[in-house]
């Protein structure tokens, strides 16, 4: 078996596609997301490529695709170098580009990959395909609704 596999479709969310997450410093920065999988998704193909990796500490697989509160299958792949971004047409993005294609909520396909290392395995992100928009996750919007003459607005 290679040692990648290309993932059904899924939902991006956070993503840190166009540049590393350095949030606990340069040395462990890294290019990372989550992809979120509808309930049922056939992941056995990823399932088998970890069970093939050897690290020096026994991973299980519930910690490396764990299952939400709503079933859904979510996973946590990254990097430490850059991925390869590619629009809805297969093409190649410029690294100014990424950000204005992914965001949390589009959905994608990804290339990924297991290793196995001193702390167990890991999956790896090589690459990801933007296959089509999705409803944004994580909000954005009035929470309060569009109208200010509201009998619920807060008071002057």
């Amino acid at each position: 078996m290679s040692n990648a596999v290309i993932l059904p479709v899924g939902t991006l969310s956070y993503p840190h596609l166009h540049k590393p997450d350095d949030k606990f410093g340069a040395d462990s920065a890294k290019y990372k997301c989550q992809i979120i999988f509808d309930k049922g998704t056939d992941l056995s193909e990823l399932e088998a490529l970890i069970k093939e990796q050897k690290g020096k500490k026994k991973t299980d697989m519930d910690e490396l695709i764990k299952i939400d509160e709503d079933g859904r299958l979510v996973i946590n792949p990254r990097s430490k170098f850059k991925i390869g971004c590619y629009d809805a047409k297969k093409n190649k993005l410029a690294q100014d580009e990424i950000e204005d294609v992914f965001y949390g909520g589009c959905k994608v396909k990804a290339k990924v990959a297991a290793y196995g290392h001193a702390f167990g395995v890991s999956i790896a992100i090589n690459d990801i395909l933007f296959v089509g928009d999705g409803e944004r996750l994580g909000g954005g919007g009035n929470p309060f609704g569009e109208s200010e003459d509201s009998e619920d607005a807060f008071p002057e």
